[in-house]
């Protein structure tokens, strides 16, 4: 084994900032260029190096996904910068349930991203963030399913580990090998519901601005979008249970699109075998992912087989180990619930509470070997613990990038459990069931809304 490792060095300044996941905000296009960067950029095994800035944008992006949640099955927000007034980015969140605190949920973000250089063509990147467990009977019968019945030959219906990450053989272009790829079972199957709602969401109102972004398609719901490979860079990140799914995700991913994704995740679970393990390795990047863990966390050694006594028999990617006190590390909940690490980011009072804005020049300035502008500060970021609740309505969850104000434009573009058509404002969406209540916008003086409408049932 090589000796070389990651890690997070101690860059910051003294004293710590606490800050809840309910507070921190959605990162701006450059930002999430940069750290897509900087998280490509890191080396392959066999040689050290200092991940801070990567470890930074992770674990706020994982955050998103448990703030970031409103409780529907599908939804579409346009975000508009502050200072241009154009749109940049889109979040789509996909829900498992219609209660926030029940179902699987992942946030996506499309970014227009700018070319840079003579040569350089525009086109969107894509972060995927899956929110990890809290304390609902759904998210924790999918952790401890971790058996499942084996479907046809001779040992048809006995108990077996895991589930086939592809139902038919799968070739790729690179030849990497997928047989016997096997997942947990409560992961995959939770990932599953995720799919099952970005397959009924229709990408065709979004088709437009895709191609004015440089992207342009004919996919027919964002599933297809994702695996088609029309994205420049894809980041997939995830914490807990989240980075489970998150891990499933960016292998399938990998393998359907022919070119590897970006994964980053926080206190992983063993999500497969040894098979998914080595296919990690070769489709994603970098180098299989970071695998961010706090020491003293327990969660690494379950998963795909229940318990490991030793956390690597089948965790893929590069690792990095964060160090805690001693007395923190007799603290499992806490290791696995709260992240100590340099960031970019300081308080700043708003009209509901402290929020994290973005001092500038960090991850610019650690990606070209250079010095900080504003020296970061060591915050502890917390995930939720027994008590949930997401702060997606918040002003201060949008950051400081995309903003409420009275010459911005934010629309809300909701899913709806009906069908319904609105002339007045061209607003429409169609599924079965009973319509929701009219979606309003979330800007003072800002246009009707209009809804993306989900597409037929596949």
């Amino acid at each position: 084994a090589s000796s070389a490792r990651l890690v997070v060095g101690s860059t910051g300044t003294s004293g710590q900032v606490r800050m809840s996941y309910q507070r921190v905000g959605i990162p701006s296009g450059a930002e999430a260029a940069e750290w897509a960067e900087a998280l490509g950029a890191v080396p392959l095994e066999g040689a050290s190096a200092d991940v801070a800035a990567p470890v930074d944008y992770t674990v706020r992006y994982c955050q998103l996904a448990f703030s970031r949640n409103c409780a529907v099955p599908a939804q579409s927000t346009v975000l508009h910068s502050r200072v241009s007034g154009l749109p940049e980015a889109v979040e789509l969140q996909f829900h498992g349930s219609t209660e926030h605190g029940q179902g699987a949920h992942v946030v996506a973000y499309l970014y227009h991203v700018c070319g840079a250089g003579p040569s350089a063509e525009p086109g969107v990147g894509v972060v995927l963030a899956f929110k990890g467990s809290t304390a609902n009977l759904e998210d924790w019968k999918h952790n401890v399913r971790f058996l499942s019945r084996k479907r046809g030959g001779e040992l048809a219906g006995a108990l077996t580990f895991g589930k086939d990450l592809f139902d038919k053989p799968m070739g790729t272009p690179s030849g990497w090998p997928c047989e016997g790829v096997q997942c947990h079972s409560g992961f995959l199957k939770y990932k599953r519901t995720l799919d099952d709602r970005m397959r009924q969401f229709s990408l065709a109102p979004l088709h437009g601005l895709l191609a004015e972004w440089g992207a342009p398609t004919a996919a027919p719901h964002f599933l297809a979008w994702l695996q088609s490979g029309a994205w420049r860079w894809c980041a997939v990140v995830g914490h807990s249970l989240g980075a489970a799914m998150a891990t499933i995700a960016a292998v399938e991913l990998g393998v359907r699109a022919g070119k590897p994704a970006l994964l980053a995740t926080l206190g992983s679970p063993m999500p497969g075998n040894r098979a998914f393990a080595e296919l990690q390795n070769r489709a994603v990047r970098p180098a299989g992912g970071l695998r961010i863990h706090n020491q003293g966390d327990l969660v690494p050694l379950l998963g795909w087989f229940g318990v490991s006594a030793v956390s690597f028999v089948a965790h893929g990617g590069r690792e990095v180990s964060l160090p805690k006190p001693l007395f923190h590390r007799w603290n499992s909940w806490k290791a696995h619930q709260h992240y100590t690490i340099p960031s970019s980011c300081a308080t700043e009072s708003g009209d509901d509470g402290p929020a994290l804005v973005c001092l500038p020049g960090w991850s610019s300035a650690l990606a070209s070997g250079g010095t900080c502008r504003a020296k970061p500060k060591m915050v502890t970021f917390t995930f939720p613990g027994l008590g949930y609740r997401p702060t997606a309505a918040a002003a201060s969850s949008l950051g400081q990038h995309f903003s409420r104000g009275n010459v911005d434009t934010l629309l809300c573009h909701e899913s709806c459990l009906g069908t319904k058509s609105t002339a007045s404002t061209g607003a429409f969406c169609q599924s079965t069931g009973e319509p929701r209540a009219a979606d309003k916008p979330f800007v003072n003086g800002a246009g009707p809304p209009s809804l993306f409408p989900l597409a037929a049932s596949r």
